[in-house]
């Protein structure tokens, strides 16, 4: 009887583990807005060595276009290289909460 239960204990535990790990999709938009983001900001061309990490906070719209909100750049001519590549741009990720705000760590190491 114990072996029973024991058993019965196992399979429950098996029919469970095997039900949440694939409750879960694969699909994350989050990660497909990194990816849109990173496209964006790509060869960047701002006429000076940078090397830093910039904390970008940005919404996406109804219509689904980015808007910044600030960016913690310590140089002007990156904080306006990312505000005009990323600024109103449509993007187009399935199931991405808009109306809300995301922060996004980039680092950029360019030279001049």
């Amino acid at each position: 009887m114990k072996f029973l239960n024991a058993f019965a204990m196992v399979l429950i535990f098996i029919a469970l583990t095997t039900h949440s790990s694939h409750a879960k999709s694969l699909d994350d938009p989050n990660s497909e807005l990194r990816i849109s983001i990173t496209k964006l900001l790509s060869k960047p061309n701002i006429g000076q060595s940078v090397d830093e990490h910039v904390r970008i906070s940005f919404f996406v719209t109804d219509d689904e276009k980015l808007v910044v909100l600030k960016t913690d750049a310590r140089t002007k001519p990156l904080d306006k290289f990312i505000k005009d590549r990323i600024n109103y741009q449509k993007i187009n990720i399935k199931d991405l909460e808009v109306n809300r705000i995301f922060h996004m760590k980039v680092h950029f190491a360019l030279e001049e």
